[in-house]
């Protein structure tokens, strides 16, 4: 397998946006209600637009894929159209993959991977909860396979981890 080493804001784009005003509820995931990579709908909210918590203001869209900004976590989601209708913390990190360098699932199992968390880990700040910033994201160096072969990994990765 061919790779490079890219460092990651090269790779993706960072994305999601503020809550914009909406009518009626949504369902609000917090970092809290993410088990690894799926969500506990025990642990969501839904609320309505002036009712939400602070932390909840990020929508995203089909595609994107959010961690955990928080030091020594791993949970992960790759955002499908269901998912685009709710509304995440702030504690996320969204990212999307750049065309042509990274395919959305390599780049979901690539967030997942132990060199990804340890170098999110050591790039950390912060006094009271360490978690990352983009300058901490600027740092991190990720091995991305060659573009055709991509999908191909992420096939395997998704057998191995998916059953």
């Amino acid at each position: 397998m061919r790779t490079r080493t890219l460092l990651f804001t090269d790779c993706v784009d960072l994305v999601g946006s503020a809550c914009k005003p909406f009518a009626g509820t949504k369902k609000y995931i917090s970092t809290g209600a993410i088990d690894v990579d799926h969500i506990n709908d025990a642990d969501t909210e839904i609320v309505d637009y002036e009712g939400k918590p602070s932390r909840a203001n990020l929508e995203v869209t089909d595609g994107d894929v959010l961690f955990a900004k928080m030091q020594g976590t791993k949970k992960t989601l790759l955002i499908d159209s269901i998912l685009a209708d709710h509304i995440y913390s702030t504690g996320f990190c969204a990212v999307r993959a750049k065309r042509g360098i990274l395919t959305d699932r390599c780049l979901y199992h690539l967030l997942t991977s132990s060199p990804f968390l340890a170098q999110k880990d050591k790039n950390c700040s912060g006094a009271t909860q360490k978690a990352i910033t983009n300058a901490g994201l600027a740092k991190i160096a990720i091995k991305v396979p060659s573009i055709d072969e991509q999908d191909s990994v992420a096939e395997q990765l998704d057998r191995a981890t998916f059953r």
